[in-house]
């Protein structure tokens, strides 16, 4: 059962452990699945903007749920945000800067879509709709935006038991898109990947240039770096393997014997939790927390 319990929201302002300040709090605790979400924004000019997924009401299902936003303008945060940056019932958001404002991008569970508000400048906090909104259709985005531009990448799910992971590219921030649920190649089961049903998040997107690298890897498949060299468009991807699940299509049934000689194995794989940032020169950096997996017969260990 979901806890009701009221959570308050902490950003760290230094390196003390000590110093927090509590910026807002919320009732619904589930603040990603799997993969870190984007949620913080700190300006070079000291300004700090933040998000989360906010609730009042965990008594009915969340009906209030969407993403809270707040501001630092540098000098002190904004009061307590009290309600969604949305006027429809969201979630699992990220938020980007495009050009000289910021874009909320999270996911309408009830029509299975995505969802893009937009402000007028940074730190403002009144919301409206993109007209790119809803296009997108499926859960769980993970967005990245490149500094200085208003391309928009956006990467999610196609249902809540997901098949495929999609992509999708705006031009001029998210008002219409150039690429859209485009499903992307290399993750079936023809590339050893077992059913991806269970795959919430365990995906990020990056851009620098032309460049487009999106992470995706569950604890029971490869851990991969799909590649485009030509802005995401069809025919331009290629997948590189950072992490090599020594059995294709595994489903964690056959014990885990890689050399043959009857005892069961330890298998180090990723957990599906990842994060991946890109430096201003394209270098990509990828983090995902360590399982030690081993399967006697019948359900998986993890250590």
């Amino acid at each position: 059962m979901r806890s009701s319990l009221l959570f308050s929201l902490c950003l760290v302002a230094c390196m003390s452990a000590q110093a927090q300040t509590i910026i807002g709090t919320t009732t619904y605790d589930v603040q990603t699945n799997n993969g870190h979400k984007h949620r913080i924004i700190a300006y070079p000019d000291g300004q700090i903007s933040a998000l989360w997924t906010g609730s009042f009401d965990p008594i009915n299902t969340f009906t209030d749920r969407g993403m809270f936003y707040t501001h630092n303008d540098g000098v002190a945060w904004g009061v307590f945000p009290t309600e969604r940056v949305e006027d429809v019932r969201t979630g699992f958001g990220e938020i980007v800067q495009v050009m000289d404002h910021e874009l909320v991008v999270s996911h309408d569970n009830a029509l299975i879509n995505i969802r893009l508000y937009e402000n007028a400048a940074i730190g403002d906090n009144a919301w409206t709709e993109s007209a790119g909104s809803q296009q997108i259709l499926g859960v769980w985005p993970s967005a990245y935006c490149e500094p200085g531009t208003n391309t928009l990448y956006i990467v999610n799910m196609d249902a809540a038991l997901p098949t495929e992971l999609r992509f999708s590219r705006s031009d001029d921030g998210g008002a219409s898109w150039s690429v859209l649920n485009y499903t992307l190649p290399f993750l079936t089961t023809a590339d050893g990947f077992p059913s991806i049903a269970a795959a919430a998040e365990n995906y990020q997107v990056v851009a620098h240039g032309p460049d487009v690298y999106v992470l995706f890897g569950i604890p029971t498949s490869d851990l991969v770096l799909l590649h485009s060299d030509d802005y995401g468009n069809d025919g331009s991807w290629e997948s590189n393997v950072i992490i090599d699940f020594p059995y294709d299509n595994y489903t964690g049934t056959v014990q885990s014997d890689l050399d043959g000689d009857g005892i069961t194995d330890t298998i180090n794989t990723a957990d599906g939790s990842h994060n991946m940032i890109i430096t201003d020169d394209g270098t990509v950096h990828v983090f995902s927390p360590l399982y030690r997996m081993s399967v006697m017969q019948g359900p998986l260990d993890i250590f």
